[in-house]
């Protein structure tokens, strides 16, 4: 099995040159989150992509890594962009050079998380397992609505956490800030409460891709 994520960029049309925000996207999927190789995505629709996640435990980070890297742009934050993404988990089906032109489940149950969204949420997933898609988006839809009042350095702060796993002290470093300023962006980020989230999504599908594969 793997995850598929179907997203579309929110205020796309706020910025002319459509390069500003693609190129943005490119730098944060490229960063190679939660593998150990480059994910496969691509553009469609204009502002539409989607990323194939061969984990479907990363999903939720790589999802969540996209939103805090639109959103740490201050460029990008004077035109309200950010992304609304859905993920699908479901086996691969077709797979073709180009992400746009795969198919199967994963990425059908994609496509349906975003066109059934409810307008005030921009993280929802859809699986194989109705009943856990009513608990994990309860969990997702609160995380967004924490994701919505991010700062610009509370964004930044939550990117290098999702994608470098660091330590505070070593955000610190990294950030040429002080330890008790890097707390104060985790408890303005809610990203204590974030984690709780990520950590439960990974339980609850890393049980059921094991259950699948027996």
């Amino acid at each position: 099995m793997i995850a598929v994520l179907t997203g579309d960029i929110v205020s796309s049309r706020s910025v002319p040159d459509k390069r500003v925000w693609l190129a943005r996207l490119r730098e944060i999927i490229d960063k190679k989150i939660g593998s150990s190789k480059p994910l496969k995505w691509g553009v469609f629709r204009g502002d539409g992509f989607q990323v194939e996640v061969p984990k479907p435990v990363d999903a939720l980070k790589v999802a969540l890594s996209i939103r805090a890297g639109l959103r740490s742009s201050i460029e990008l934050r004077k035109s309200d962009i950010d992304a609304r993404i859905g993920i699908g988990i479901g086996e691969k089906g077709y797979s073709a050079k180009s992400v746009n032109e795969s198919d199967g489940q994963a990425y059908q149950l994609s496509g349906f998380a975003l066109d059934s969204f409810n307008v005030q949420y921009r993280l929802q997933v859809k699986t194989p397992w109705p009943e856990t898609d009513r608990h994990l988006n309860v969990a997702l839809s609160l995380t967004s609505a924490l994701i919505e009042n991010w700062t610009v350095i509370q964004a930044e702060t939550a990117g290098i956490w999702l994608r470098e796993n660091e330590t505070q002290v070593e955000m610190a470093k990294r950030l040429r800030i002080s330890q008790p300023a890097v707390h104060k962006r985790f408890n303005g980020a809610h990203l204590k409460a974030i984690s709780n989230v990520i950590n439960y999504y990974s339980e609850v599908v890393s049980m059921h891709v094991k259950s699948n594969a027996k």
